[in-house]
């Protein structure tokens, strides 16, 4: 009896499954859309004919390769961060609020050619979603070990 118990606290809950779900497909549509723009050229054309991705990217039509590299990092490290937690690891919650937080501070630093006010607006909108997973996340850190 205690053993079922403990495999019940120990598997993740389908709302935590979803929750996950969501943010490793915005982390891995931003790890292909920085792919596609360090590859350049016809690729930087495709992606500017998706609706919604076409202005997701005019921020980081700014960036050089190496914001793109960073960025594909940090999101990579985010979509591990979420796995952990599906996993119920405790040390996955705070590895996704450092991989937000490296993400959030990005822009500030590698696109000093966009105005401060557009880079304050961008980081107040991206800081919401991110206080809100954070905050969703934390719901399961007691269960996580």
């Amino acid at each position: 009896m205690k053993e079922s118990e403990e495999n019940k606290s120990k598997k993740a809950p389908t709302s935590l499954f979803i929750l996950s779900i969501i943010c490793i497909i915005y982390f891995a549509v931003s790890f292909i859309i920085n792919v596609l723009l360090i590859i350049g050229g016809k690729a930087i054309d495709f992606i500017q004919t998706i609706p919604v991705i076409d202005n997701i990217i005019i921020e980081s039509l700014h960036g050089g390769t190496f914001f793109y590299i960073l960025k594909i990092i940090f999101c990579s490290f985010a979509i591990f961060s979420v796995f952990l937690i599906t996993k119920m690891l405790r040390k996955g919650y705070f590895l996704f609020i450092i991989s937000q937080a490296c993400i959030l501070i990005l822009p500030f630093i590698f696109l000093p050619s966009l105005s401060y006010d557009y880079l304050i607006m961008k980081f107040i909108l991206s800081l919401v979603f991110a206080v809100f997973f954070i905050l969703l996340f934390s719901i399961f850190l007691p269960r996580m070990k």
